[in-house]
């Protein structure tokens, strides 16, 4: 039983990764920021607001990030076009 529930935890992790990523492609874009800005970010087991935050402030774009969003992220981007 206990295989069940890390396997559950992994699937819900990946649909919540995959709803951020939604959310940061529907996210209207600023004037100022060009289609392709690249974003760097380099963060392990950081809370997934300080994250966001920091891609949308190199991004130039307002991202806003319910309350019940609460997670510890890992990530490795370099560069990455932020569309």
């Amino acid at each position: 039983m206990h295989g069940c529930g890390q396997r559950f935890r992994a699937l819900l992790l990946r649909a919540e990764a995959a709803l951020v990523v939604a959310l940061l492609l529907l996210c209207p874009r600023s004037a100022s920021a060009s289609l392709f800005t690249p974003v760097s970010c380099d963060a392990v087991s950081e809370d997934i607001r300080v994250v966001l935050k920091h891609l949308a402030s190199q991004a130039c774009v307002n991202i806003v990030i319910d309350d019940n969003v609460q997670r510890r992220v890992t990530i490795q981007l370099a560069g990455v076009p932020f569309d």
